[in-house]
């Protein structure tokens, strides 16, 4: 984040007359300066309310733990996304692609459930099952 940016949203967050507001920061563990971001966060009023997602990252702890009693912590494992993902799957496989052999379709849904808990894999990789035009193509590895 620039210089300017941090100023204009932390002169934004600093007024006495504003709302309370939500900020959302995503993917936190791939941002590039993250000392200086969490220095920014550290002066941020507690009226308001950050939500930040990012991978399990023991640097980020560390540097979070200094926001409590601010700081809420929620994990989400594997296990906890793992009936939603296969959902995802069932119900994303039957509406873009139609009925398929049953081995075909259960071998696409076994390599899609080896995602590690991530959404954003499995709708990209049925993304990709789409635009193949040939049975080969789609359970190449």
């Amino acid at each position: 984040m620039s210089k300017e940016v941090a100023d204009l949203l932390m002169a934004m967050l600093s007024d006495p007359h504003a709302p309370s507001y939500y900020l959302a920061v995503d993917a936190f563990g791939e941002s590039v300066n993250k000392p200086e971001f969490l220095r920014f966060l550290h002066k941020i009023p507690p009226r308001h309310k950050i939500l930040m997602v990012s991978r399990e990252d023991t640097g980020i702890r560390c540097s979070l733990s200094q926001l409590s009693p601010r700081l809420a912590k929620i994990d989400v494992s594997v296990q906890n996304t793992k009936d939603d993902i296969e959902a995802y799957i069932f119900k994303r496989l039957a509406a873009d692609l139609g009925s398929l052999d049953a081995e075909l379709e259960g071998h696409i849904q076994e390599r899609l459930m080896d995602c590690d808990g991530m959404f954003l894999w499995v709708r990209l990789m049925i993304d990709h099952l789409l635009v193949q035009t040939t049975v080969t193509n789609c359970v190449k590895r």
